[in-house]
């Protein structure tokens, strides 16, 4: 048998009834932002835009261009970029 097939063999069972028979407590903050992906966060169009047509010999050069990248931003810029991607998940809340 196939991992294809086993996998199609399995049961779903819908995480709500589930949760409900575990009788877990849920948090209502999630780990995730939901539905946003890496390059949503304005964290890091800054380094993909400084970086935007670079050409890196090997994956070190690569690293330490990203790297000074990121080093070169305040604590401030962080900091307000963190902020703002709370704002944005709890837009997608309501």
């Amino acid at each position: 048998m196939s991992r294809i097939e086993r996998t199609a063999n399995l049961k779903i069972i819908p995480c709500e009834s589930k949760e409900r028979e575990l009788q877990w407590e849920l948090n209502p903050r999630r780990g995730y932002f939901l539905d946003l992906v890496p390059t949503d966060f304005p964290i890091f169009p800054s380094p993909q835009n400084s970086l935007d047509g670079e050409k890196f010999d090997n994956l070190k050069t690569a690293k330490n261009a990203i790297s000074s990248s990121l080093n070169d931003k305040s604590q401030d810029f962080y900091e307000r970029s963190i902020t703002q991607n709370f704002h944005m998940e709890e837009k997608c809340r309501k």
